[in-house]
Formats: C-alpha cells, sequence, structure tokens
C-alpha cells in the first residue's frame, strides 16, 4: 500500500523553498574550481581521481533521489546535478589544461 506524500504547511513550504536556494549556494565552491582551471589554463594541483569520484558519487545520488527514495526528492537531485556538471566541467578541464 502505498501513501501520498502530505502537501507541505507553513515552516515545511518556507523551509523547503530555502533548500533549494542552499543546494544552488552550496555549489559556488565547484564553480570557482571550474572558473579557475578554464581562466588561467591551468589544473595543477587538482585531483583529476577526486573529481572523477565526486562526479561518479552525484550519480548515484541522482539515483538514490529519483529511484530509491519515495516521494522523488528533487531538492536532492537537483544538488547532485548540479554538482555533477560542474565536476565533470572539472574533470574535462583538468584533461584539458594539464
Amino acid at each position: 500500500m502505498t501513501h501520498a506524500p502530505k502537501p507541505l504547511v507553513g515552516w515545511k513550504k518556507q523551509y523547503s523553498k530555502f533548500m533549494y536556494l542552499f543546494v544552488v549556494i552550496s555549489q559556488i565552491w565547484l564553480l570557482l574550481q571550474l572558473i579557475e582551471i578554464y581562466r588561467t589554463r591551468k589544473s595543477e594541483g587538482v585531483s583529476l581521481v577526486a573529481f572523477s569520484l565526486l562526479a561518479a558519487g552525484h550519480v548515484v545520488w541522482i539515483i538514490y533521489a529519483f529511484f530509491v527514495m519515495q516521494p522523488r526528492n528533487y531538492i536532492m537531485a537537483l544538488g547532485s546535478a548540479l554538482a555533477l556538471v560542474l565536476a565533470l566541467g572539472i574533470v574535462v578541464g583538468i584533461l584539458l589544461y594539464p
């Protein structure tokens, strides 16, 4: 027997909106690293293995948020998708500018 999720009310609805904002803000560190690699055309000291593992980990979180969690967790999926795109951009930058 499945249960429909209850609609968010009051503070929970406001908290949910805050979480979408926080998901974007919390990925700024990846954006800064990505900008630095492409601006300087150097990736010295940036680990290809670490950012590849980070990207792979976010793929797992996206799968978890959509296919395991019920109801689906769109906030988690959004954060992981954003981090995945940025991490893959960093991986490409590391490969282009060793």
